[in-house]
């Protein structure tokens, strides 16, 4: 019998903590030009940008910055404050139910993962339009003849792309499968040639019809909003 003890942490970090971060950051006016910038989808430039936002947020909650899943936690009140600074979250309420579904208490928590929400499929799949990895696969797709007698595999280079999106939502390591999922599903109906573009068009239309277009699990659709 192992003697082992699990010593994982809980973590106690609140969502109120989340929400007075990401509400001090929005109305940091330091930051008022930064978040301008990047909106809801675009990442912070390094070290220039996220520097900056790195700066307030130690400043004003550092009690946060060393507990078990602060690099999960803190991205989420980041993605909050991007939120609030573009007026895209209601009231308290909201922001919490956003920061409550994304929030993590112990490293390994991967039960009741975070769905995404479809405006974020919306800006995952504009941020893939402007991504090396859509180049390489639009490559691909131009030398399908050739590419489909070879052993390529045409997804490989998405390992350079999923995290900085689970990063900007705030999805921490629960997000991969869902980002992974998502994004190649769009792209195996474009390689498949059932739809002619990932264009902000044809991403809404396969959204309003998500068993026609997209090949994952009902429990994976993205919320609405």
């Amino acid at each position: 019998m192992s003697n082992e003890v699990d010593t994982e942490q809980d973590d106690p970090t609140t969502p109120e903590e989340l929400l007075a971060l990401a509400k001090h950051l929005a109305a940091d006016p330091k930051l008022d030009a930064i978040f301008r910038r990047v909106g809801l989808h675009k990442p912070f430039s390094r070290p220039d940008e996220y520097g900056q936002v790195l700066a307030s947020r130690r400043a004003f909650a550092p009690h946060l910055e060393d507990r078990p899943c602060s690099s999960d936690n803190l991205p989420v009140a980041m993605a909050l404050a991007r939120r609030l600074h573009a007026g895209n979250i209601a009231s308290d309420a909201d922001a919490l139910a956003f920061v409550t579904d994304r929030i993590r208490h112990y490293r390994n928590e991967f039960r009741g993962r975070s769905l995404l929400l479809e405006s974020e499929v919306k800006d995952i799949m504009r941020n893939l339009l402007e991504s090396p990895f859509f180049r390489e696969f639009e490559d691909y797709r131009r030398r399908k003849a050739e590419i489909i007698k070879t052993d390529i595999d045409i997804y490989k280079n998405i390992v350079g792309f999923v995290p900085e999106q689970m990063w900007i939502y705030g999805l921490g390591g629960r997000g991969w499968s869902q980002v992974q999922g998502i994004v190649t599903s769009f792209l195996n109906r474009l390689w498949f040639d059932v739809v002619p573009d990932l264009s902000p068009a044809t991403v809404e239309r396969m959204l309003q019809s998500p068993r026609e277009f997209l090949l994952i699990r009902e429990e994976d659709l993205p919320r609405k909003g």
